[in-house]
């Protein structure tokens, strides 16, 4: 933006026109898109207008937007590390059901085992007695 800013003060310089560095500092203020709210009237309560030199808003806007970046950047990895953790308790929890439903399948043929020999002992006693 500032680069855009800047070839438009060039071409009105280049034409002779001469604006006060005062009227830049707003002008570049003011043309802030309204996510820089917040940044915007921080300087402007903080700072004196009329004394702020270009560069140092400039400094200021750059070191600004590097923060935001940054924390956007903290912001997704921790989205990323929270999302990687949901995943392994999932594959925990699948794990555990599959451990669980083979279990009871396990014990489910035993039982039927169990109940086979019962039935061929009953068969073979009653077999016996007649």
């Amino acid at each position: 933006m500032f680069d855009r800013f800047s070839t438009i003060v060039n071409g009105l310089k280049g034409f002779g026109e001469t604006i006060p560095e005062d009227k830049l500092v707003r002008k570049l203020l003011y043309s802030l898109p309204e996510s820089w709210d917040g940044k915007r009237i921080a300087i402007i309560e903080a700072k004196n207008l009329k004394t702020l030199k270009l560069d140092e808003l400039v400094g200021s806007l750059l070191t600004h937007e590097i923060m935001k970046q940054e924390r956007e950047e903290e912001k997704k990895k921790e989205e990323k590390r929270v999302e990687k953790l949901e995943v392994e308790k999932k594959k925990k929890m699948v794990i555990a059901l599959k451990a669980s439903l083979l279990e009871e399948s396990s014990s489910s043929e035993e039982d039927e085992l169990e109940e086979l020999a019962m039935i061929a002992k009953l068969f073979s006693r009653f077999m016996r007695s007649n």
